[in-house]
């Protein structure tokens, strides 16, 4: 798929449903990655907060405890 298409989808998604499904997942903090579910573990954090930047094609991604925030390049 041409990733302007992936972009206008996104976009669509974001504007109607505000969000990207991704609260209440975990994400491992040195492997960069995101886990289905709660995991819990040492260098693993809850997702508390996620949002779709789409001027700057990105997901913010806000962390339960972290040592900062994640965005990642879309």
């Amino acid at each position: 798929m041409q990733r302007h298409y992936l972009a206008r989808a996104r976009r669509i998604w974001w504007e109607n449903l505000q969000t990207v499904c991704l609260e209440n997942h975990s994400w491992d903090w040195e492997a960069s990655e995101l886990l289905p579910g709660l995991i819990i573990r040492r260098g693993v954090y809850v997702i508390a907060r996620a949002r779709h930047d789409v001027v700057g094609q990105k997901t913010m991604l806000s962390l339960v405890r972290a040592p900062g925030s994640v965005e990642i390049e879309l």
